[in-house]
């Protein structure tokens, strides 16, 4: 049975469940949704659940208005999906939604490695719609296999050279170290020392920071009192003595480390202190036993120098051949060139 939800409670339970049988990452939870919306919820929710036998089959978050559908997604998405236990829960999901015939509908941030979203786009196919799918960003990632020391030797050895020398010379000012912490302790104080370097002054000046907008703020301070009640929530810092230097807000979760938000110190930036810390993190996650290491976002140079390796996330668009749905494809797929100007402005931001 298919059954619309537009309040998560209602669902929240049955998600949850649904999202630790498929190994979901955390950003296919209700909690994130919950957490989001609050902050940056605008028109209808409209969470449209597959659901047999008292369990939820599949789950897809969407945002209604009149006649379109979009996903519950921001540039503070890092991936979006339709969770779903198997393939037939999935396909029985799309195919309902194409059957209330929206003029439009668009996903962001779409892996496009699951099985759910191929069943999304072949029963928008089977409806009838026109179906664009592009690649919005590509986002590096490194699998975590032997040792620290052999996978520091791949590395560029200019990379290496560079970072050991900023190292000693931040360590002129005082002994250096890393500070990981879970925010069970101390959370609201880490984070406003951390929210206080990760404008790194050009994304203040941008107006991209965490507090740059209230409701930014909020979201994320909201996101990480979500997380640490999961045992998922990391607050790290490169320290030195007692002095932050650069700071990174993620999750680890399942074996995978996902880096959310960073900054450092403007006044400290000859040293590369993000850098530093970005080194820390991954030797720390070698030696915690962790299996993969997910930078999200865009595939930045800074990203680049440690994996070569990413996964792309596409952009789903479905339009009806009504006349008014036909108008808004031609109005896409004739401004393309601006649109890849807007989705590379996207990319941009996202990875500020």
């Amino acid at each position: 049975m298919i059954t619309v939800h537009a309040d998560l409670g209602e669902i929240s339970a049955g998600w949850d469940d649904l999202a630790e049988q498929c190994g979901a990452s955390p950003f296919e939870r209700p909690g994130w949704f919950r957490v989001w919306w609050a902050a940056f919820g605008s028109g209808t929710p409209w969470v449209v659940e597959n659901r047999a036998n008292g369990e939820t089959l599949a789950v897809l978050p969407l945002l209604r208005s009149p006649h379109r559908l979009r996903s519950a997604t921001n540039d503070h998405t890092p991936r979006f999906g339709l969770l779903a236990k198997d393939e037939r829960a999935a396909h029985e999901l799309a195919a309902w939604v194409f059957e209330r015939r929206p003029r439009s509908l668009t996903l962001e941030y779409v892996d496009p490695d699951h099985v759910e979203s191929r069943e999304f786009e072949a029963a928008a196919a089977a409806g009838g719609y026109r179906v664009v799918t592009t690649t919005y960003e590509r986002s590096p990632y490194l699998v975590i296999d032997g040792s620290w020391e052999d996978y520091e030797r791949r590395l560029s050895g200019r990379v290496r050279r560079d970072l050991d020398r900023r190292r000693r010379r931040l360590e002129e000012l005082g002994p250096v170290r890393l500070d990981v912490s879970d925010g069970t302790v101390g959370r609201a104080q880490l984070l406003a020392e951390g929210f206080r370097l990760e404008p790194s002054g050009w994304k203040a000046a941008r107006g991209t920071a965490v507090t740059s907008r209230e409701e930014t703020r909020s979201f994320y301070e909201e996101l990480a009192d979500w997380a640490a009640e999961n045992g998922w929530l990391r607050l790290s810092f490169l320290r030195v003595g007692d002095q932050a230097v650069a700071f990174q807000y993620g999750f680890e979760a399942r074996g995978t480390y996902y880096f959310l938000k960073g900054g450092y110190d403007p006044e400290c930036r000859r040293y590369a202190p993000g850098k530093l810390l970005l080194r820390g993190l991954l030797e720390w996650a070698f030696e915690t036993g962790l299996s993969r290491f997910d930078f999200l976002g865009a595939d930045d140079p800074f990203k680049l120098e440690w994996s070569r390796t990413a996964y792309d996330l596409k952009l789903v668009q479905a339009f009806s051949r009504s006349p008014l749905g036909a108008a808004e494809w031609a109005a896409y797929a004739y401004g393309r060139p601006l649109a890849r100007r807007v989705r590379s402005r996207v990319r941009r931001l996202r990875s500020s």
